[in-house]
């Protein structure tokens, strides 16, 4: 039997691993840390085909580019501009979006502020701050929580250089229950990110999604493949 004086000591000692397990994963946490700065470039060519929504089986394909442009940085939260091109060079869209790539984060299924940017010097077997997926299905959000790791780091040539890419890669199998049925989505996803500065370089995303009635019978489906291709950066080039 144990005494009340080894059950303190015991209690105490329990405590102290806890603490330094506590403090020893909120400071690898804290290492983690941006690579861009105030005036840093990308451009990226884009390619999207699909099969639009509702009934429509015709595929239809989008070229364009996106330039992103960093306006400001405080500690590891940046804000950048993000303007969309078409071939012609003619602006079809801008917006400034603001986030911290370092933090826990919500995102949309199409490309945002946690896509473009990973923290930077991660290498093989480093996990990312955990994503929420936000999917809004015919006015219905799901969220569908997952962590992502770096699958392997290789040489590739970007922009006329040598640069060591982190390569993240993942699938995501989803199916829910919505006011008019059901549905079932799939996504592939295929990442390259520098490993110096944490920007993207290169990305290809399938997906699929099937929408049923509450008889199983498929309704419509979208499918919907996005390539994206760094073609201009001053941040080596």
């Amino acid at each position: 039997m144990l005494n009340n004086n080894t059950r303190s000591h015991i209690g105490l000692a329990t405590l102290i691993i806890t603490l330094i397990i506590f403090l020893a994963l909120n400071q690898k946490q804290e290492t983690h840390t941006v690579g861009v700065n105030v005036g840093d470039i990308v451009k990226y060519r884009t390619h999207y085909e699909g099969v639009p929504h509702g009934e429509e089986t015709s595929s239809y394909t989008i070229e364009y580019y996106t330039f992103i442009e960093v306006l400001d940085r405080h500690l590891n939260n940046i804000t950048f501009k993000e303007t969309l091109l078409d071939v012609n060079g003619a602006v079809k869209f801008e917006q400034v979006i603001n986030g911290d790539p370092t933090k826990p984060h919500y995102t949309h299924p199409l490309f945002r502020v946690n896509d473009l940017f990973i923290p930077c010097g991660l290498t093989k077997g480093d996990l990312l701050p955990q994503t929420v997926v936000m999917c809004d299905e015919h006015d219905e959000t799901k969220e569908f929580p997952w962590s992502q790791k770096i699958n392997e780091t290789v040489r590739r040539v970007y922009c006329g250089a040598w640069r060591a890419a982190n390569r993240i890669t993942w699938e995501q199998d989803v199916e829910g229950i919505l006011s008019q049925g059901m549905f079932t989505m799939f996504r592939s996803k295929n990442d390259y990110y520098d490993q110096v500065t944490g920007v993207l370089l290169e990305s290809h995303l399938n997906s699929t999604k099937k929408y049923f009635d509450f008889y199983g019978r498929t309704t419509h489906m979208y499918v919907s493949i996005y390539d994206y291709q760094l073609v201009e950066t001053n941040l080596w080039s």
